[in-house]
């Protein structure tokens, strides 16, 4: 889409050069047979065409999402323009979808003129996306959360991931952010039944990706750490646990060898500073 945005732009351009250029006719003069004489251009002439292309061309560029030229209207996704003080300046069609009606540029009343929205949002997401909304604000960072927006249509919640990315003018300042909303409830479901299998087994567990930071856990080992939902340990390492630093040397060191490895550890015993300050014994088992 970017490359298409920059192609019509560029097009648009080469397009006001074409017109805007003088226009020399040649003239025959009747008193001089064959001879002909160059005439200026007619300053009367209407500039229209060059002034509407002008206007397109920069209305275009102060808002990139028009550059389109429609084709976000045709993804299934739903795409928001964030201005830098949270104001939504753009939607696609795919809003239509979850606000149940026309919504074209604030028509609908769930248009969601402020982000995050608590019109569409569920109560329960709203404070942990605005604890990274803010977070990123100051870092210029792009982010991604599982969250649940209201559907005006069968008056429910659905779960969505909300990508958050910030776009940047040319002098490295932030323009506005780009939100792509993509529909995940089905796969949620299936994680939540997950989640709900993990949370009844009588052991803590939890995984995590290739440089240690968690993914996830059950609600025993949110227990463990001091916390009470998942969320809270997503993107955290054992060094922001309640672990010593050589406890969480430790339980990397571990963690290091079996993905290097591929194969399994069983029975490794290992201390645990728990977050109300008692120290356990673990017998871990790591695959």
């Amino acid at each position: 889409i970017t490359t298409k945005c920059i192609a019509q732009t560029e097009h648009t351009q080469s397009h006001r050069s074409r017109l805007c250029q003088p226009i020399n006719t040649c003239k025959k003069d009747s008193t001089r047979g064959s001879k002909t004489q160059t005439v200026a251009p007619n300053t009367t002439h209407n500039p229209l065409p060059c002034e509407k292309i002008k206007m397109e061309t920069q209305e275009r560029q102060m808002n990139p999402d028009r550059a389109l030229g429609g084709a976000a209207d045709h993804l299934s996704e739903i795409i928001w323009s964030v201005e830098p003080d949270g104001a939504v300046s753009f939607t696609n069609h795919s809003w239509q979808d979850l606000a149940g009606q026309d919504h074209w540029r604030g028509a609908d009343p769930l248009f969601p003129y402020q982000f995050p929205s608590p019109d569409i949002l569920h109560s329960h997401d709203r404070d942990r996306l605005i604890a990274l909304w803010q977070l990123h604000k100051t870092t210029l960072t792009s982010f991604k959360v599982d969250v649940r927006f209201y559907k005006v249509s069968d008056k429910s919640y659905a779960w969505y991931m909300l990508s958050m990315s910030p776009i940047l003018a040319a002098d490295k300042t932030l323009s506005y952010w780009q939100a792509i909303i993509t529909k995940i409830d089905e796969l949620k479901s299936v994680q939540t039944m997950f989640q709900l299998v993990m949370d009844n087994i009588p052991i803590s567990i939890f995984w995590k990706d290739r440089k240690s930071i968690y993914l996830g856990c059950n609600r025993m080992f949110l227990g463990d750490v001091g916390l009470t939902q998942p969320e809270e340990l997503i993107g955290k390492s054992d060094y922001d646990n309640p672990s010593t630093k050589e406890q969480s040397d430790f339980f990397v060191s571990c963690d290091r060898r079996v993905m290097d490895s591929g194969s399994p550890e069983y029975h490794i015993i290992e201390p645990q500073l728990r977050a109300d300050g008692r120290k356990a014994w673990l017998d871990t088992r790591k695959v």
